[in-house]
């Protein structure tokens, strides 16, 4: 079976905005599947043959691609005074006495310098950042060592359609920095959605099988992520 890939295919005219149309080809697809993006939509069809449907496909749904945004959740500001949950803790944004100290978690508070909003708020990030990456790297340990795999390499990054990516050559795993801010059984799902991966490079039932015995109450937090994907999207997004 061929691989998923991913083409950038112009922009699309959704009222005031334009906005990034991208093109997913993936073999397993059985039919055109429209789906918003934090930065624009990404239409996902079988093969390079489809690529031309598939744009029209984006055409005839601006009206509710326009509907779609509009709806989305209000960005939440990386800002002093906010409430973040930060796997599955709310933790309140308050100023440091040192306008140059680096975030820090100190109890129930994220406690941070920054001389305006724009510093607070690369602060606040480059700290969830850090959370992020230790989650995911010990989460991520532990399910490879129960498949009798040695850890790999694990990154974070910030994706624009994805929560996490699994790469066999060179083996790698790389989630999406804003699962910091999902609840931690979703995290642990998105763990073990990628660490499954690393025996089968597919989504097969073997595959499936895989995710069930590292994970066996993964279809709740699966369904919770795909529920309220939008929400972590719209941290930082102000």
């Amino acid at each position: 079976m061929g691989r998923v890939s991913e083409l950038a295919a112009g922009t699309v005219a959704a009222g005031e905005e334009e906005l990034a149309v991208t093109v997913r080809l993936d073999p397993r697809a059985r039919r055109l599947i429209l789906r918003l993006t934090p930065d624009g939509v990404r239409v996902t069809c079988p093969s390079r043959r489809h690529v031309k449907a598939a744009l029209k496909l984006v055409e005839q749904r601006r009206d509710w691609i326009v509907r779609q945004r509009a709806a989305r959740p209000e960005p939440v500001r990386l800002a002093l005074g906010a409430t973040l949950p930060v796997l599955g803790r709310p933790l309140l944004v308050v100023p440091s006495d040192r306008p140059r100290a680096a975030a820090r978690i100190e109890g129930d508070r994220l406690v941070t310098g920054g001389e305006d909003a724009q510093s607070v708020a690369r602060r606040i990030e480059a700290l969830l950042r850090r959370e992020a990456l230790a989650a995911c790297t010990v989460r991520t340990a532990a399910l490879s060592a129960r498949l009798g795999l040695l850890p790999c390499p694990v990154s974070i990054r910030q994706m624009r359609s994805r929560w996490g990516s699994c790469s066999a050559a060179p083996v790698g795993i790389r989630y999406d920095w804003r699962l910091i801010f999902a609840p931690v059984d979703v995290l642990d799902y998105v763990c073990a959605h990628e660490v499954a991966h690393r025996r089968h490079m597919d989504h097969s039932p073997a595959y499936w099988a895989q995710l069930g015995a590292l994970m066996p109450g993964w279809k709740a937090p699966a369904a919770w992520l795909k529920q309220n994907g939008a929400r972590l999207h719209a941290y930082g997004a102000g």
